[in-house]
């Protein structure tokens, strides 16, 4: 089960397919919904594909369900545009999708989250609190980060 900020605002669907390649480009997460079902788009370490011991992969363009399963890796950006979202050709369908998270904005502030997703469950940010020793100061702080 994964935890998800959703946000409700127009202002982070991807309005060209540019917008979305310099987004991940830049290292921004993606998170979208096509046809029911929950992807995720981000930059990421491989598995270990090195034939020599030690040596580190550098890192590439991961593209799964947002649970993790059906993930394929890609080199660039472009390349993960090929990425089958049902029927659908991921750069297709990427200016039409719901982005339910989105980490990095090209333009602008990133708005508020409207609150967070618990597997299929929307919590609203004003529902949430946080317990504990200064919990206070954490929630100001998460706060300020939205």
């Amino acid at each position: 089960m994964g935890i998800t900020a959703f946000s409700n605002s127009e202002e982070d669907r991807f309005k060209t397919v540019a917008e979305y390649k310099d987004c991940i480009a830049r290292g921004g997460e993606v998170v979208f919904l096509w046809e029911q079902v929950e992807y995720g788009v981000g930059l990421a370490d491989p598995p270990d594909t090195c034939k020599n011991p030690g040596e580190k992969a550098p890192p590439q363009y991961c593209v799964a369900y947002a649970d993790g399963s059906h993930e394929k890796w890609y080199k660039t950006p472009e390349d993960t545009l090929d990425y089958r979202v049902g029927e659908d050709r991921l750069g297709d369908i990427i200016t039409k999708a719901i982005v339910t998270y989105r980490t990095l904005q090209t333009g602008g502030t990133r708005p508020r989250p409207d609150g967070i997703r618990i597997g299929g469950e929307e919590i609203p940010l004003s529902f949430i609190t946080i317990e504990g020793k200064g919990g206070d100061e954490r929630r100001q702080q998460d706060e300020n980060r939205l």
